[in-house]
């Protein structure tokens, strides 16, 4: 640290030196001043938020021989990458590059300010200890960003533009600086443009909900108290401020006779000074704790199923939420499709493993209080169970077990504040990051942490099943195997199949991966249902809408003589299941889908457009009047009134199935006389989710989807 505070101590003695230096010798002085600064750049080791991050770019570019061949898009910096380790053989000549970039360009710029030296001051903070020292790609943006400036202020457009597009092959973010080039007016300055075009994409940004939410929980939420090195920019910076503030009035003289007042110097300094305060950890520190390991345990038991609440409702203890996310070494980089295995005591420090636990357990499920979930793109996680009791006169504690795709493992525990037993176990004394601080609200603790993987990896992407990196008609196969029962995948090929994250992998995920795969594919008209026709051995679909898949479950002893649908639609027929889905490709919804022999019968189906959004087509086998009402409430909590309008005397069943399609219980089973009636459904025992009402009599069959919450 004490070379950063000489660093910047140097441009504090040159700017209050009592010789006047002439103006070759400052400028010598300042090009020897940027020597030392791209040395201590280049030549760093292991310094700064990215530098793994950096190294995998490094050790990747290369990897098969080939620059153009592995390009992921920031090409300059991969440049840089490829000429380093081919010629040289380390990922120093990339920093050198990288730094003499930034260090040319912040010096150049300096340099027609009326005090460059003081400009320095200002610089060293930030952008030299910050973005120059962990920020590689960026800096090298921010370095042809001054050049660009400068050449824009003398009237030189084009090269502001040449360089502002080497930039963009460093970080695409600086496309915004083309506003500037384009309104640019000498007469109002560069630094009303740059201010506005931030400003504006800013507010642009922030109008967006989801980006603003993850920002109040990124930035906020999780990251306010946890920048390690936050203070020692913000001292550095109150350093320069005060060097500006006890000299201000030979500033003053040589700057502009319009110099701001004191109390304004001092009420926007302030300001400034507690705006840094609150910036994101990001622009101050990359330091982070990497979540350090633990002992396993022998209670541990493979194939605990997915599932984010670990505790059955009647299980006794405090009901206990934790969440989090799963990140890279960087404490910022999420990744996606992490599983996270789960296990813990109950209430009274017993794990129903090996000997006879006490639980509020009714289907004596032997994974009680275990499970397993996966992050999101986003990297969360979160799960529900309760607060585990004392085991063995050890500390409370929580089991994890972290496994992301390329392979690495982490197995952990989770310890909980204000334990007096932690200070006597030799595993939880000293385990500070894994150390959780609960808050008690209505319905029970509240925890949060986030586990912080020694690792540097691209995560999961939803729809790459295959797990190649890219979502194309592979993936699409592989998640048909896995639907027709053809294809056992792993918890990975899993996860990623399931590209809605609804816990079922069916026809919906293929229609998200084909929309991908076509870049966004929409319809003219939304779907919203439809209905099925059985009649001379055929079976027909009517929908209100573009229909781009369906999926059926069927019953009786027939077989498909004969697929009748349009050109660019798949058909697949296995045991009990039959999958039909557009290509992506065609416009045309089909009417016939195929002619069969023997007792045809649709148990469920599953419709939708290509919003992918589920549905259920009613089922039409001859003309009558049966009619299933709207349950009501819709969502309902925990009891449901079905009615039915049946005119036809005759057998009626009334069933409950679930999202899979599996049946859960039958409501009615007998003869139904004509006219109305009404059943009720109490689904006390059910988590929250979407379930299907099912209404059968002689002739037709009726669907209605409600939406159960808890």
């Amino acid at each position: 640290m004490i070379i950063y505070w000489l660093i910047l101590l140097l441009p504090v003695i040159a700017v209050l030196h009592p010789i006047k230096m002439d103006d070759d010798l400052q400028k010598n002085m300042l090009w020897l001043f940027a020597i030392l600064l791209i040395l201590i750049i280049g030549f760093r080791y292991e310094v700064g938020g990215d530098w793994g991050r950096y190294l995998y770019v490094y050790d990747y570019i290369v990897e098969d021989g080939g620059f153009w061949k592995n390009t992921k898009g920031d090409i300059g910096y991969e440049a840089f990458n490829w000429i380093s380790k081919t010629y040289f053989n380390n990922v120093y000549f990339a920093n050198l590059l990288s730094a003499i970039v930034f260090v040319f360009g912040l010096i150049y710029f300096c340099q027609k300010l009326p005090i460059p030296w003081l400009a320095l001051i200002i610089s060293i903070p930030f952008l030299f200890l910050v973005v120059s020292m962990g920020y590689t790609r960026q800096s090298v943006a921010v370095g042809f960003l001054m050049w660009a400036l400068v050449e824009l202020s003398r009237g030189s457009r084009l090269k502001y533009y040449a360089l502002i597009f080497l930039g963009l092959l460093f970080h695409k973010t600086l496309v915004i600086m083309f506003l500037v080039g384009l309104f640019y007016n000498k007469k109002r300055g560069v630094l009303f443009y740059v201010l506005s075009s931030i400003i504006i994409i800013q507010i642009v940004m922030f109008l967006e909900s989801n980006y603003f939410s993850h920002m109040v929980y990124y930035y906020i939420t999780v990251q306010f108290h946890q920048s390690g090195g936050a203070l020692i920019r913000v001292i550095m910076s109150a350093f320069a401020g005060l060097v500006f503030f006890v000299y201000r009035k030979k500033f003053k003289k040589e700057i502009t006779p319009h110099a701001i007042s004191r109390v304004d110097f001092m009420v926007k300094s302030s300001m400034a000074v507690g705006t840094a305060l609150l910036f994101p950890k990001r622009l101050f520190s990359q330091d982070c704790n990497i979540t350090t390991a633990d002992i396993q345990g022998p209670y541990f038991i493979v194939g605990a199923p997915v599932r984010t609440i670990l505790a059955h409702p009647d299980e006794p203890g405090q009901r206990l939420y934790i969440s989090g996310r799963v990140l890279q070494s960087d404490c910022e980089t999420p990744i996606s499709g992490a599983m996270i295995e789960i296990w813990h005591a109950n209430d009274a420090g017993c794990y129903g493993y090996n000997f006879e636990c006490s639980t509020g357990n009714p289907e004596d499920d032997e994974y009680n209080l275990r499970g397993k979930m996966f992050s999101n793109e986003n990297g969360l996680y979160a799960f529900e169970t309760i607060l585990p009791g004392i085991y063995a006169n050890r500390p409370m504690h929580i089991h994890i077990k972290i496994t992301i795709p390329d392979g690495q493992v982490l197995v952990s525990q989770l310890y909980f504040e204000g334990d007096e037993l932690c200070e006597s176990d030799p595993w939880c004394n000293g385990a500070d990051g894994r150390i959780l601080s609960l808050e008690e609200d209505a319905n029970g603790l509240i925890g949060e942490i986030d586990l912080i993987m020694d690792s540097t990896i691209d995560g999961i992407i939803p729809g790459d099943v295959n797990l190649d990196g890219t979502v194309n008609v592979q993936d699409i196969i592989m998640v048909v195997g896995i639907i027709m029962g053809n294809l056992l995948p792993d918890d990975f090929q899993l996860y990623a199949a399931d590209i809605n994250q609804d816990s079922v992998v069916d026809v919906l995920d293929i229609i998200s991966m084909t929309a991908t795969i076509m870049g966004g594919r929409k319809s003219d008209t939304s779907l919203n249902g439809g209905n099925f026709t059985i009649k001379d051995n055929s079976l027909f679909i009517s929908t209100d809408g573009e229909l781009a898949g369906i999926q059926i479950f069927t019953g009786g002893d027939f077989k498909v003589v004969k697929e009748t649908l349009p050109d660019n639609w798949n058909f697949y027929f296995d045991r009990n299941i039959i999958l039909i889905f557009n290509d992506g490709s065609s416009r045309h919804t089909p009417e016939k889908l195929f002619e069969f022999e023997g007792d045809f019968e649709i148990v469920s189906n599953v419709i939708s457009g290509w919003d992918a959004r589920r549905h259920m087509a009613d089922v039409n086998t001859n003309p009558t009047e049966f009619e299933l009402g709207d349950p009501y409430p819709n969502p309902f909590n925990p009891v449901l009134n079905i009615e039915l309008n049946n005119f036809l005397p005759g057998e009626l069943k009334i069933t409950v199935y679930d999202i899979r399609g599996r049946e859960l219980e039958t409501l009615y089973s007998g003869f139904s006389p004509t006219g109305q009636s009404q059943l009720r459904w109490d689904a006390s025992i059910y988590p929250t989710g979407i379930y299907f009402i099912k209404a059968k009599n002689n002739h037709q069959t009726r669907v209605k989807k409600v939406n159960l919450v808890k």
